[in-house]
């Protein structure tokens, strides 16, 4: 489906709405529709996407081109988002032109569009109904203190448009994880270097290559969700994470057992591909985990075959393969050789990243075994 399938033949804008299951990134990702979704576009990412190897696109989002969004103000006061057709995007860089001087302007220009967390009351571990998204809704109002000071209706931004990965699920349970011991790149300020490092040596990515960025869980006891953020992930010691790596697989009333293959199965996939994919370094990049909260093993009783289930509300049908996905996401800072301007070139995989992906497999695998043992019941 074309994400400006919906714009009006008349060149109208189209409106977006503020993605409400984002559980990390500094940008406000906005909703196209059910399949799409776009953010601030960084000419490193956008290149990734359009020249990204073969084997590993099933483990990223669809790309979906380039859109230009603005800002106007509604009628209540509040700001829109619009999106306008790709033909006006400006940026026409190519792999050849990616610098650490290009990254390190592209960043300043898009500084101000960045929703700092760090005022935020609602730090930790909350509990919401599905419209509210807490930090969704803190990152639009961030936002508009922004918009406030430099509102300029004829300003217009390049967004790079990608799949919805939430999309096809009725109620999204999402995990961001940061994968891989170090998360700065070359092209970064030395101040900056230093503050990655600095969060690396005191969280649980220095010790087992991964942390936790942000989740989403629903409940289905009390039809709720639970938001945990980053700073909540930063905070945890190396068994806190593994606990919180299991809870994210509770519903309130069971693990999620028939999950746990299909997920081993596919994070052992993606290990293979990374460790085939030389020179590539995927700093600061995130992996998400995402199922569906909806268990049809309570909304259909116990004897529901777990491979084939159709909601009573929906023609679609949940297959096995859709009951748990594995992305990548965020490449603003990954590198290759054919980055030809950068300054380091890197020879073999990334083995940082490969260190986070085994801890994260070991993890699921692990607490799977042990309840084949009998060690849990639920």
């Amino acid at each position: 489906q074309d994400c400006f399938g919906n714009m009006a033949e008349n060149g109208d804008p189209l409106l977006l709405q503020a993605f409400k299951d984002q559980v990390g990134g500094h940008f406000l990702i906005m909703e196209i529709d059910r399949d799409w979704i776009c953010k601030p576009m960084q000419s490193r990412e956008r290149l990734f996407y359009e020249t990204v190897p073969e084997p590993i696109k099933q483990f990223i989002p669809q790309f979906g081109g380039v859109m230009n969004v603005g800002f106007i103000r509604g009628k209540n006061g509040e700001f829109q988002y619009t999106a306008y057709p790709v033909s006006k995007c400006n940026d026409k860089s190519t792999i050849d032109d990616i610098s650490s001087e290009y990254t390190l302007t592209e960043e300043e220009n898009l500084r101000y569009l960045k929703c700092s967390m760090r005022t935020d009351t609602t730090r930790g571990k909350i509990k919401s109904d599905q419209k509210n998204n807490p930090w969704t809704e803190f990152r639009k109002k961030s936002l508009s203190r922004v918009l406030e000071k430099r509102i300029d209706e004829t300003e217009r931004h390049d967004y790079i448009v990608l799949e919805n990965l939430t999309g096809k699920f009725k109620y999204p349970c999402v995990m961001d994880l940061k994968i891989g011991t170090r998360s700065y790149s070359d092209a970064m300020s030395e101040s900056k270097k230093q503050l990655h490092l600095e969060r690396c040596d005191s969280t649980t990515s220095k010790a087992i290559g991964v942390r936790l960025g942000g989740m989403q869980i629903y409940n289905t006891s009390d039809q709720h969700f639970y938001y945990l953020d980053k700073y909540y992930g930063q905070s945890l010691s190396v068994e806190g994470f593994y606990k919180s790596m299991t809870d994210f697989l509770y519903s309130g009333k069971r693990y999620r057992w028939e999950l746990f293959p299909e997920l081993v199965k596919k994070l052992k996939e993606l290990r293979e591909v990374i460790r085939k994919m030389d020179s590539y370094r995927f700093y600061s990049s995130s992996l998400l985990i995402m199922y569906n909260g909806d268990d049809p093993k309570e909304e259909h009783g116990p004897n529901v075959s777990l491979t084939s289930v159709v909601h009573p509300t929906s023609d679609i049908t949940m297959s096995k393969d859709c009951d748990v996905d594995v992305k990548m996401i965020d490449f603003g800072n990954t590198t290759h050789r054919y980055c030809v301007k950068d300054p380091v070139k890197y020879d073999g995989p990334d083995e940082g990243y490969i260190l986070g992906l085994t801890t994260v497999i070991n993890t699921f695998e692990t607490f799977y075994k042990d309840k084949q043992n009998g060690a849990y019941r639920s």
